[in-house]
């Protein structure tokens, strides 16, 4: 009989806690508790954690560590907030570590511009964890990328928008929208029998060139041009272009009708000046050359035609005809520089040839002003019926020996003008720095092209070359003072002045003399027709206070008002000038009061002699005077003026170790 036994149930068992898998409590409770929650919340985002690909991570530092530097971990409570944006940003990037807002820093651990210090980002360390950002902080940072992305990306040069204004002219020497204006003038050019279209990176990478004076090889990183010859490839492009239709409407014969330019580069200034019938205009044209070093050939031939004994270089000389006004006319050459190419055979060959059209486009009774190396080109000129201008010159060896009154002042008169075209010859080394450079073999060949380009950039778009105030009546006064004697140096010469024994001269410094009449610098300006002597006046005086200790001249025993004094020469150590002014004596009692009159004298300075080569002119003065007249009217009155700086000298050693005394305050180096 098979017997039934009877077993227990097994114990029932109690759910466990699906959250902490525990018989708590609350494990029957459809609703957790608070703790619970808070459990959940921890296990469900640790699992979610465990199911995220470590790809998706990023590192990050640890925001446990509260009130912690993130750096050094010392207690701090500088917060990185809002403006330490850039701090977080420079981590991310550098380091690709995310920086949780509200991580503090020390101050010394923060640079100028508000980053962590370089040598601190390298040594950061972070956890690979998942980021929670806000929509907000989501916006935050991809605006913040976005602007740093923009800042710190490299131009593209096919959009002159992604350059600054300030750079685009540093790189190009003009404007945006003149450089649109320019490109719109470059068409395409024929290469191998093809159409080749000048794109802006190309025009960009032109103008750089001749601004800047960089190398084909430097330009080819700049532009990430693919070679060196595809840069040269470029350039050739360009310049076809802008020869093309740019060069022809703003430079040559062609650019404009002979009427057009009497019209608009003519000045009335310079016809009254220069014209004997003003009421019938000329053309006036102002015609010199300038030097370009070329690297030495090794074609023996090119080396001995290219030096140039004078300068002791290989050089080139294009030749400039520019107007009163500044303007480009055109240009011719360059030519070699040796003996056989002087200024005047290559004005001669110019006129012969007529390869350009200048001599068809000057005409009878037109005007040009030259310097005294083109005193050969005079005859060929008269014949032509050209008015030529040019400068006089000291015939003698002898170191007193002095232009007449007359000559001296139609050499003011012409310089007056003639120095507009050394200006333009200088503005296109100084704009242009291509041509300040030594120019490489391989560009020699299209010089010419690129010299005519860059002048007529000159033409288009830079000012042209004025002088305020000085119009028709200022010429006028200018050729009656020039008809004037200089009675001052005839009286110097009848009573020997120059060797009267010193007991007839009182000897003193600048403070002895309160009689010498107070001038304004506008009054010194218009008495030597310009600004260059008074421009020199400070380096003069320092000159002189340095050799002689202070300043130093001598008053005339017999006759009131009369100063003389001795400078040196600028150019000479050994050379030094005596030189004579007649001035109208303030009355004692005013000049005591150290107080200007209360209506300025008529004509304070009466009269003036230098023994120097121009000194006896009485239009306008040499330099030598206006630098006696500018300390005694004006300098000495002031309480601070500034000298030429001598630091260098305090800089490069001098064997003869001489001191350089001080007059007044260096002026800035820069």
């Amino acid at each position: 009989m098979t017997s039934l036994m009877k077993t227990n149930p097994a114990p029932q068992r109690k759910p466990l806690c699906y959250i902490c898998h525990t018989a708590c409590p609350a494990s029957t409770m459809k609703k957790l508790e608070g703790n619970h929650m808070n459990h959940f919340r921890e296990i469900a985002e640790d699992q979610r954690m465990k199911r995220t690909p470590d790809g998706d991570r990023v590192e990050a530092i640890d925001p446990a560590v509260d009130r912690l530097c993130l750096s050094c971990y010392s207690a701090v409570s500088n917060l990185i907030e809002n403006q330490k944006w850039p701090a977080r940003v420079d981590v991310f990037i550098k380091r690709e570590i995310f920086i949780p807002e509200g991580s503090r820093l020390c101050k010394d651990h923060m640079g100028e511009d508000g980053k962590l210090l370089s040598f601190l980002v390298q040594g950061l360390q972070g956890q690979r964890r998942t980021i929670k950002l806000s929509p907000i902080e989501i916006q935050r940072w991809f605006s913040v990328l976005r602007t740093n992305a923009i800042r710190n990306q490299a131009p593209d040069y096919n959009d002159e928008n992604t350059i600054a204004d300030n750079d685009f002219f540093s790189i190009t020497s003009l404007s945006k929208d003149q450089f649109r204006n320019l490109y719109e003038l470059c068409g395409p050019v024929q290469v191998s029998g093809h159409d080749r279209i000048v794109y802006k990176i190309d025009l960009i990478m032109f103008l750089c060139k001749l601004r800047q004076g960089i190398p084909d090889e430097f330009l080819k990183a700049i532009f990430h041009y693919s070679t060196r010859q595809a840069v040269s490839l470029a350039v050739n492009k360009v310049r076809e272009s802008l020869m093309r239709a740019f060069v022809r409407t703003n430079l040559g014969p062609d650019s404009m009708t002979r009427q057009q330019f009497i019209h608009r580069h003519v000045s009335d200034f310079a016809n009254q000046l220069y014209n004997p019938n003003p009421e019938k205009p000329q053309a006036i044209l102002c015609i010199d050359g300038t030097y370009i070093e070329i690297a030495t050939s090794s074609n023996f031939r090119i080396a001995r035609q290219s030096y140039c004994m004078h300068k002791s270089y290989h050089l080139v000389k294009p030749i400039m005809i520019v107007a009163p006004d500044g303007y480009i006319f055109d240009v011719h050459g360059p030519y070699f520089s040796d003996s056989k190419n002087n200024d005047a055979k290559i004005l001669i060959d110019e006129l012969q040839r007529d390869i350009r059209g200048f001599g068809q486009w000057i005409q009878e009774g037109d005007i040009v002003i030259v310097d005294y190396g083109y005193r050969e080109s005079i005859p060929t000129l008269q014949r032509l019926g050209i008015r030529a201008k040019i400068p006089n010159i000291v015939r003698g060896r002898a170191t007193r020996d002095q232009l007449p009154t007359e000559e001296a002042n139609n050499n003011r008169l012409i310089t007056k003008s003639r120095w507009v075209v050394e200006a333009r010859n200088g503005h296109l080394k100084s704009v242009f720095k291509f041509f300040a450079h030594r120019v490489e073999s391989h560009n020699c060949v299209h010089l010419g092209d690129l010299v005519r380009i860059a002048c007529a950039l000159l033409n288009a778009f830079h000012l042209p070359i004025t002088m305020p105030g000085y119009n028709a009546d200022e010429a006028k006064e200018m050729l009656r003072i020039a008809a004037q004697p200089n009675h001052l140096m005839q009286r110097v010469h009848d009573e020997r002045l120059e060797t009267r024994a010193p007991t007839q001269w009182f000897p003193m410094t600048s403070d002895h003399l309160p009689a010498f009449p107070h001038l304004s610098l506008q009054y010194l300006r218009d008495l030597t027709f310009g600004k260059y002597q008074v421009k020199l006046a400070p380096a003069y005086v320092q000159d002189k206070n340095t050799r002689d200790g202070e300043y130093r001249f001598d008053l005339s025993r017999e006759s009131p008002g009369l100063l003389r004094a001795q400078v040196y020469s600028r150019h000479t150590r050994a050379a030094k000038y005596q030189l004579w002014i007649q001035f109208h004596e303030v009355p004692f009692e005013e000049a005591l009061a150290g107080e200007q009159l209360p209506h300025p004298l008529p004509n304070p300075i009466q009269g003036w002699y230098c023994q120097c080569k121009t000194g006896a002119r009485t239009l306008g003065t040499c330099s030598h005077i206006a630098s006696v007249l500018w300390f005694m009217g004006w300098a000495r009155h002031q309480d601070k003026l500034q000298a030429p700086s001598h630091s260098l000298l305090g800089i490069i050693d001098d064997a003869a170790h001489r001191d350089a005394p001080e007059l007044f305050d260096d002026a800035d180096d820069n």
